[in-house]
């Protein structure tokens, strides 16, 4: 398995609810097999019901309890999923984030409701809009620590997101014993350097293969100089030191 981490990783703190649902889901489809069925189906009867509602919507909702139950379902397996991403993200950050430990909730529309009854009382609205509200996307992943909301600069925005993926990616592996490599682009830019060696240190041990790219030199953590090729392109020549 690959894993590429983008430059631009602060924007899974910062960026659309719809990246941290995307990363979510991505990963969990690997941890558990099953769940990529089971949120194919989902989208199976969510075409089938916005169809119903957008030919007006007669009849009886035969739609609604396959939809509920499917819907319930993928929202399960996320939640559950995240739990496990969390006490492994809190452990990450409380080692390598300066500010120390961060928390993940996943938070969506239908929490703690009967959707049933929830897609029952939305009828009239959704047969007005021609589609269903209610749905696997009205979620999000938030960022908090013990004082209250997360809030933090871009370069610790970036920090967290790196650490994010890298806790994402310790689960995986813990659950699935296979062999990872990562692509980590540009790490080093809008953090200082110290900060990101830690974090390279702890990738480092959670990948068969670790590979960073940077537009300025940077010399490897120390405890990675050893294990290291560094290598150098420059007008599309590629060179070692």
């Amino acid at each position: 398995m690959t894993r590429f981490v983008g430059a631009a990783s602060f924007n899974i703190v910062e960026g659309d609810p719809a990246l941290r649902r995307r990363l979510l889901d991505w990963s969990l489809f690997h941890v558990e097999p099953g769940a990529r069925a089971l949120w194919a189906k989902l989208q199976r009867v969510h075409r089938q019901r916005n169809a119903w509602l957008r030919a007006g919507g007669a009849g009886k909702p035969i739609w609604d309890g396959p939809y509920a139950t499917a819907l319930d379902a993928v929202w399960h397996k996320r939640s559950a999923f995240l739990a496990r991403v969390n006490r492994e993200f809190r452990e990450v950050t409380g080692a390598l984030l300066p500010r120390g430990e961060v928390l993940l909730s996943l938070h969506w529309t239908g929490q703690s409701k009967d959707l049933h009854k929830t897609l029952a009382e939305q009828l009239p609205g959704d047969k007005e809009r021609g589609y269903t509200f209610l749905s696997a996307s009205r979620g999000d992943i938030s960022f908090s620590t013990s004082s209250g909301p997360w809030t933090g600069s871009r370069g610790e925005n970036k920090l967290v997101g790196l650490l994010l993926q890298l806790a994402f990616q310790n689960v995986i592996s813990a659950e699935t014993g296979a062999e990872q490599i990562a692509l980590l682009d540009d790490p080093y830019a809008e953090v200082s350097s110290g900060h990101v060696n830690a974090v390279l240190w702890a990738w480092s041990r959670a990948c068969e293969q670790l590979v960073v790219t940077s537009l300025e030199e940077h010399s490897p953590p120390t405890a990675l100089a050893e294990t290291s090729t560094l290598f150098h392109v420059k007008q599309g020549v590629l060179s070692t030191s």
